[in-house]
């Protein structure tokens, strides 16, 4: 159980220490917008239009992790 523990707290440590690591696979649309400061309405425009992917589990709705860098990667400007 020990190892167990030790393991989980590494892990957490890394990703705390490196933001790119997601912490989870999938995230909800709720997640998903406190994770982003985006609002519900901006996420369901991103959505329709296709700017990032989901997954549909039953009647759940999930973002893949990836997609929060993706979605960061498609809107960087430029430094000036």
């Amino acid at each position: 159980m020990k190892n167990i523990e030790n393991t989980h707290a590494a892990q957490h440590t890394f990703a705390s220490q490196h933001p790119q690591v997601p912490r989870a696979l999938l995230y909800d649309l709720e997640e998903m917008c406190e994770l982003c400061h985006i609002s519900r309405s901006y996420l369901f425009a991103l959505i329709k239009n296709r700017e990032i992917s989901i997954v549909k589990l039953g009647r759940r709705t999930l973002v893949p992790a990836e997609e929060v860098n993706r979605l960061i990667a498609n809107h960087l400007k430029p430094a000036l």
